[in-house]
């Protein structure tokens, strides 16, 4: 009899485990399967994302086969390093939708961006300071802030975080960078990767203190504008040989953080620019873009997912034009194809 209590003890403690798990990958954990992205942008500081619009565009997402959202909230920085922010007004902007994730099954990863406007910064792979003073500000301004949002994405369960976005120029402070990483896992439990530009990965010393590889990888595939399908096709194998190898010698995945291209002739040949020569030539091609570069990634183990640039709540104030905007009848019809089930 004793060994039969035994065997039903065990059996209930394996089924307890087993649910544990359950319940653990269905809230909270990140999802084995490929990551099938799209960035939800704002044109504001990030209201948009707290708005019931916010949930409908989740909504639309899930139908068109994404598993997957990223948003970036914002801090401003200035020219001597100083980073401000407003900690209250980027609880809801996280909480929010990271709660309707939960309910949609959709994962959310928080990547949060410097807003360089209004300074000599072109992009945010321009931020660079002349002196240590401005490099101190920077790296104190930005511990605070990034370690606050992460706190802020655990607190609310989002199971992906971006350390940083761009920052090229930082990239030379090792040290530095390993503390901040530091500092976030003492705050966040989910999965840490830096948001590297497509020409610049390799040159991220602390891979090794992330989970995975991640690029913006908004890589050059011809060297010509309107090339043809067999050559963005080649761009892509030359992108992968260089890829994969390097994500093998690190044991680690990629993570496309961005992949983008906006309505140009020179999509494929300058992914990273946006405008228009001829919007009917460049919207053909943004397509073609977009589903060979769905369809390649497809091949790789190495990828463990993308997040495509990028898409809009549309809430009353929502202007229609923007660059890389996807939400257009005949994307969403590529989406559902390529991502659908």
């Amino acid at each position: 009899m004793s060994f039969i209590k035994n065997i039903r003890l065990y059996l209930i403690l394996v089924l307890l485990f087993l649910a544990g798990i359950w319940l653990f990958s269905g809230s909270t954990a990140v999802s084995e399967s490929f990551l099938k992205g799209m960035t939800v942008s704002c044109q504001t500081w990030g209201y948009e994302w707290a708005t019931p619009e916010m949930k409908e565009t989740m909504i639309e997402l899930k139908s068109l086969g994404a598993n997957s959202i990223s948003i970036h909230p914002y801090a401003r920085i200035f020219e001597d390093g100083r980073i401000r922010y407003k900690k209250s007004r980027q609880v809801d902007h996280i909480k929010i939708p990271t709660s309707w994730g939960k309910e949609l099954n959709i994962q959310v990863m928080i990547k949060p961006h410097l807003a360089y406007w209004g300074t000599k910064f072109r992009w945010r792979g321009d931020i660079d300071f002349e002196n240590d003073e401005d490099w101190d500000n920077f790296f104190r301004d930005y511990t605070e802030w990034i370690v606050t949002i992460a706190s802020i994405s655990e607190r609310s369960g989002a199971r992906l975080f971006c350390v940083g976005t761009e920052l090229m120029n930082s990239l030379k402070f090792e040290n530095e960078w390993r503390k901040i990483i530091s500092e976030i896992r003492r705050v966040y439990s989910g999965k840490l990767t830096y948001a590297a530009n497509w020409d610049k990965y390799d040159k991220v010393s602390f891979w090794d203190d992330l989970d995975f590889i991640g690029i913006q990888a908004y890589f050059p595939l011809a060297d010509h504008a309107n090339p043809s399908a067999e050559e963005i096709k080649k761009g892509w194998n030359r992108v992968y040989k260089e890829l994969i190898p390097y994500a093998d010698g690190l044991n680690k995945q990629i993570l496309f953080t961005e992949i983008g291209y906006d309505i140009s002739e020179n999509a494929a040949k300058k992914p990273w620019r946006p405008g228009s020569v001829d919007y009917r030539r460049g919207d053909l091609l943004q397509q073609l873009c977009l589903r060979i570069a769905l369809d390649e990634a497809k091949d790789y183990k190495q990828l463990a997912g993308l997040f495509l640039w990028k898409w809009f709540p549309e809430t009353q104030a929502f202007e229609h034009y923007e660059n890389y905007n996807l939400q257009r009848p005949e994307i969403k019809s590529l989406l559902k194809e390529m991502w659908g089930e």
